[in-house]
């Protein structure tokens, strides 16, 4: 029967016998050489629904309570036991690493707004003369460059003043309107409340070093979720 991996763990981290993953299914743990997998027997591989979704993300939650696991990614399923022995195996070592990089550390998301998106005017390029139609695409431009600038701003103060408290950091530009930057933090467990203080400092540092400017943005918006599961430091748990 294939076996579905939530995550992996240090050898010794056990599942309570009363969890359950996806569709209701029992977790249980796969040992493999000092390494540990939580994982479930399903029959075929599981569509996505947000139940499982959050099926999947709680048994990762329970296993975050003995310790930092390395979360695999939803839906990653394997012909057997035997067969994710085997991949265990020939990764112990990236595997091993990866785990000590995580160890007693949460993932934090902080969500900084960078500005009004470039949303394009309806129109039919037919509409257009030649000039107008190369305007759009230069105030399209011109548009993507300065939050591309202001991305590239506020992510390297934010950096200088989390440095002390983060292990690892993982940045990307909001895909819909690439209107907001979205930067993951590895953080000790301890260090979170140290983490969200010094995000909001640096923030409020920003305003108000740019208040003084009259054609400076008055705000930034922030959001800062978590903690998390490492789900984006844990690259070798994905296949």
């Amino acid at each position: 029967m294939p076996t579905y991996l939530y995550c992996l763990t240090r050898a010794g981290a056990e599942p309570a016998p009363a969890l359950l993953g996806l569709d209701g299914a029992p977790v249980r743990v796969v040992d493999a050489g000092g390494l540990g997998a939580w994982v479930s027997d399903v029959d075929v591989p599981p569509p996505v629904t947000v139940e499982r979704a959050r099926a999947h993300d709680g048994v990762i939650r329970a296993a975050m309570e003995q310790g930092t696991p390395l979360p695999a990614r939803y839906g990653q399923l394997l012909a057997s036991d035997a067969a994710l022995r085997q991949e265990l195996e020939d990764r112990a070592a990236s595997v091993r690493l990866a785990l000590e990089r995580v160890d007693g550390s949460v993932e934090m998301t902080l969500r900084l707004g960078l500005g009004e998106s470039y949303v394009p005017k309806s129109f039919e390029v037919n509409q257009l003369s030649g000039r107008e139609y190369l305007e759009r695409l230069r105030e399209a431009e011109r548009s993507d460059e300065g939050r591309r600038r202001r991305a590239e701003f506020l992510q390297r103060r934010v950096a200088g003043a989390v440095a002390g408290v983060v292990r690892g950091e993982v940045v990307s530009t909001g895909a819909r309107d690439r209107a907001t930057l979205v930067i993951s933090h590895l953080v000790p467990r301890e260090q979170v409340a140290a983490y969200r203080r010094a995000v909001r400092d640096a923030v409020r540092a920003i305003v108000e070093q740019e208040s003084s400017s009259t054609d400076a943005p008055a705000s930034v918006p922030v959001m800062i979720s978590g903690p998390w599961a490492p789900y984006s430091f844990a690259e070798l748990a994905r296949g």
